[in-house]
């Protein structure tokens, strides 16, 4: 009769710390649920990381010590100015072009 009380006095332990080792576990519920319904349960398998990317020179990955691609600033800082005047020029052009027909 002991033997059976122990074990299950150690069930009842067992089923309290189960209940309070996980407090994230209705998130979990919730997160695999909607993978299940959106069908994404396999995405990271799928999807390469950043597909679209294309770096133009390699440097080291200070912490991994691997070398990887990246983009340099000034190749960004070009691209970026490039729009920002088109899309300047573009407004102006419209702002004129209201004032002309005024």
């Amino acid at each position: 009769v002991s033997d059976d009380r122990a074990s299950l006095e150690t069930e009842s332990l067992d089923l309290e710390t189960e209940k309070t080792e996980d407090p994230a576990a209705p998130e979990v519920r919730e997160s695999n649920s909607l993978k299940y319904e959106w069908d994404v349960s396999n995405f990271e398998q799928l999807e390469p990381d950043r597909p679209q990317f294309y770096g133009s020179k390699t440097r080291k990955n200070p912490i991994t010590e691997e070398e990887e691609w990246f983009y340099p600033f000034y190749r960004l800082y070009l691209k970026l100015s490039f729009s920002v005047t088109s899309l300047l020029f573009m407004v102006s052009l419209v702002i004129g072009s209201t004032i002309g027909i005024m």
